[in-house]
């Protein structure tokens, strides 16, 4: 406003020429003569702003005006109007600037280009339809079809509009076969690129809306991912390298020659894979055979490639989040508290009362939606908690009623339009903490809000569970351990009925269908929540945050086994034992492999000292008698030791439950 108001005090004064003065007295002394009543002059206050005069008011200000026109100079009188004309443009300024201002600027959405910049060395390019290939000196923008060679001590880096990275590293050949627009959201796109040899570390932007993906294809698997950061490594006559650095990774296993997938795994954050290609004829390949997981060493990220990757990683998502915050801010207009902020919501009741039909209802109220989660992530960096929580009631409080005025069909495009857009920019405007947790929050609840059929809500749930559950991973990856006690409550907050729903269908396909898509979302879970438990333990956190992992492993653990209960009649026995291990299990498999490096009583017995030093399940029977079981005899008679001590830690435990339960009991009495 202040600049507005500056421009036009500085705007050039115009004054009236002599003749146009008297043309208009002659013009007005005639319609003021000539009228045979002030209906005229009427008009005329109620445009200057005074609504329906008295009548006595217009007929005196009708002879004060002609009087004065007949007495005074030309100049004089038309000074009046000139400073009436200025004061009604001014004002007309202001108002439509205020009502502009209040909502913000355009949001500055990246271009549709994709820019191929080169680090060092040589880089060279064969654009679509052309032989000959092109070097790059410093950028050039590609198109679908180009392909790109790095040479020999040179690297390169692949920007696409939707801030996703692919770097290359040395000797690598890449495709790119084709970039489009998402159509959920214009900020996203669906890249499809072919690694024919050598390195390329990608980091993708890209969150759920149903078209939106980064697909990298070698000659051995279709790799899929969003929002994660990899690094895939193809070299002659050796199988596809994927190592994983954020989040998960979708893989899958081709046939060789054909191309035909043959196998589905997803590979997560801290594994890597060795990818083979199938041999035709061979079917119902599982996973595992083609492509065996482990974990990433030391020397995997202390190498100089992964070290300067991940420290592009986060210079990268810096200034995305530097950026993406500018234009927020720009975007959002006034925020709650301040002067102008109730012109922008009477703006929005306007907008609420003109909609005369369903469509531009919904369009209102979406674009209101938007808004309020708009003002809360500002408001969450700002640092003004209560105010951003109430802008996301607003918010909550808005989606409610598009999901009561929206028929189900319309629910699915609307989802897009607020969830995928805003998990978009959440992705790239707040760090990982307290304040992006209760924006998700606030997001999961309307996709489960925007879900009709209850199945379908449950299965929604569950994938945010597992989103709840990597959030977690990140934060104590990060060590922010305060943060994690609030997702770990958030997790267990969001409990799920879907085994009761499950068991009310009827048709037997549908419910199998449904089940084993329980079980490995629910032991993906129990995965993820074990992973994070051993994390915590190296990390020495406190003993409040593990007794609430331990808890929700617990919980976890005993979903996966009423999920295998219902779903026994229905699937084959050795399908199930296929999919379905026990965390205990394979802590106990991957422990006595680690014993088992060493062949002597002596390295076996101090290995495993070692390893019960810092184990969760030291105190775990179950876990005690499995490695047992599968160590030689003199190793084995070593593990009563422990086994003695979970027994004495167990009893102690039990104490403490009674010693619990008779205070709680005397506290009643009192």
């Amino acid at each position: 406003m202040q600049e507005l108001e500056r421009q036009l005090r500085g705007m050039k004064k115009v004054e009236p020429t002599s003749d146009f003065c008297k043309s208009a007295k002659i013009r007005l002394m005639s319609r003021i003569e000539n009228s045979a009543n002030e209906s005229w002059l009427l008009s005329v206050l109620k445009k200057v702003g005074i609504v329906s005069p008295r009548p006595a008011f217009v007929a005196q200000a009708r002879m004060r005006l002609l009087a004065r026109i007949t007495q005074q100079h030309v100049s004089t009188w038309m000074l009046f109007f000139k400073r009436l004309a200025a004061s009604t443009l001014v004002m007309m300024l202001a108002v439509t600037s205020t009502l502009l201002y209040v909502d913000g600027g355009q949001y500055v959405s990246a271009s549709e280009e994709t820019v191929l910049k080169v680090l060092e060395g040589d880089v060279t390019v064969k654009h679509a339809d052309y032989l000959i290939w092109n070097e790059v000196t410093v950028q050039t923008n590609l198109a679908a079809g180009d392909l790109i060679k790095v040479g020999e001590d040179s690297e390169a880096v692949l920007h696409f509009f939707d801030d996703s990275q692919v770097r290359l590293a040395p000797g690598t050949l890449v495709l790119l076969d084709s970039v489009n627009v998402s159509k959920g959201y214009a900020r996203q796109a669906a890249i499809d690129m072919i690694l024919h040899e050598g390195t390329a570390w990608v980091q993708t932007m890209n969150v759920d809306d149903g078209f939106a993906r980064f697909k990298l294809v070698t000659r051995d698997s279709i790799i899929e991912a969003k929002h994660a950061s990899f690094n895939v490594v193809v070299e002659n006559n050796l199988p596809t390298t994927l190592s994983v650095y954020k989040h998960s990774v979708d893989v899958l296993p081709l046939m060789q020659y054909t191309n035909e997938v043959v196998a589905y795994g997803k590979v997560n954050s801290g594994e890597k894979v060795a990818i083979t290609a199938a041999k035709p004829g061979t079917q119902n390949l599982d996973f595992s055979r083609i492509a065996r997981a482990s974990e990433l060493t030391k020397v995997d990220y202390d190498s100089d490639w992964t070290r300067a990757n991940v420290a592009y990683d986060e210079d990268h998502i810096a200034y995305v989040r530097m950026q993406e915050f500018e234009n927020l801010q720009r975007s959002v207009g006034v925020l709650p508290g301040q002067f102008l902020y109730p012109v922008k919501q009477i703006k929005e009741r306007l907008s609420l009362a003109l909609s005369f039909s369903g469509d531009s209802e919904l369009k209102a109220l979406t674009t209101i939606a938007n808004k309020r989660i708009h003002e809360a992530i500002v408001l969450m960096e700002q640092g003004k908690t209560p105010e951003a929580k109430e802008a996301l009631m607003a918010y909550q409080a808005a989606t409610r009623e598009i999901a009561e005025a929206s028929g189900n069909d319309v629910l699915a495009s609307v989802t897009n339009d607020i969830v995928a857009n805003n998990q978009k920019t959440l992705v790239a405007a707040l760090p990982s903490g307290p304040s992006a947790g209760l924006i998700n929050e606030a997001l999961f609840m309307t996709e489960e809000l925007f879900v009709s059929e209850p199945l379908e809500r449950e299965q929604v749930r569950l994938e945010n569970t597992n989103e709840r559950l990597a959030v977690l991973q990140e934060l104590v990856d990060a060590g922010n351990l305060e943060s994690a006690k609030e997702v770990i409550v958030s997790h267990e907050l969001a409990f799920s009925s879907i085994l009761q729903e499950a068991n009310a269908i009827e048709d037997e396909d549908e419910r199998r269908a449904l089940l084993e898509s329980v079980l490995i979302s629910r032991n993906e879970q129990l995965r993820l929540i074990n992973n994070i438990a051993d994390d915590l333990v190296d990390l020495e956190a406190d003993a409040e945050l593990l007794a609430m992992v331990d808890t929700a492993s617990t919980s976890a653990e005993s979903d996966v086994q009423a999920t295998i209960a219902l779903i026994k009649p229905l699937k084959p026995t050795e399908a199930t034992q296929a999919i379905v291990y026990t965390p205990v299990e394979i802590k106990a498999n991957e422990f006595v492999e680690k014993v088992n490096i060493y062949s002597s009583y002596t390295g076996q017995k101090n290995q495993i000292d070692r390893l019960m030093k810092v184990s969760r399940y030291k105190d775990n029977l179950e876990f005690i008698n499995l490695v047992r079981s599968q160590l030689n005899p003199r190793s084995a008679d070593y593990m009563y030791r422990y086994i003695i001590e979970a027994e004495k830690a167990a009893l102690e435990y039990k104490g403490k439950q009674v010693q619990r339960k008779i205070e709680r009991v005397q506290n009643l009495n009192q």
